[in-house]
């Protein structure tokens, strides 16, 4: 299989499992960030489905070779000109030494258990230096619902 086919293939398979709920539901798009040390003003795309971010993500690799590329991992919308969340789906966490969660012992990477914990994350992602642990909701929640100061303190 070409890079490109594995890349996109293995890329829309991670986006899907966290957006399929909210997108299927028409609750907004996936947004991607990126930038680089040339130009360090953030750009984002809003983009329909994970076999389309996927595509342009492995695009911005090819052409922006030193650019940081980030997605946010609940859906997006445009509202009063802004980009906003409408709707929570997924929770995530970043652990390392200097994002400790409250209550675990992190030497380099943290214990097992936040994963053997009461509420274990749907998965875990190793970049390296690194944990990044999500939490897929069976349904995605209403922020309006919710209240969005219940919900800042959540990394979306």
């Amino acid at each position: 299989m070409k890079e490109k086919d594995r890349f996109k293939k293995e890329t829309s398979s991670f986006l899907r499992s966290i957006f399929n709920p909210a997108l299927k539901n028409g609750y907004g798009k996936i947004m991607v960030r990126y930038y680089t040390s040339d130009d360090p003003g953030k750009s984002k795309l809003l983009l329909q489905s994970p076999e389309e971010a996927a595509e342009h993500i492995f695009l911005l690799k090819k052409t922006a070779m030193n650019a940081d590329i980030y997605f946010g991992i609940n859906p997006r919308v445009i509202e009063d000109g802004r980009i906003s969340i409408k709707y929570v789906s997924t929770i995530h966490a970043i652990v390392n030494d200097d994002y400790p969660l409250n209550g675990l012992e992190i030497e380099g990477k943290p214990s097992g258990s936040l994963i053997s914990s009461p509420w274990p994350p749907s998965f875990v992602l190793d970049i390296g230096d690194y944990l990044h642990y999500f939490w897929n909701l069976n349904e995605p929640v209403s922020v309006d619902e919710i209240g969005r100061d219940k919900i800042e303190g959540l990394n979306s």
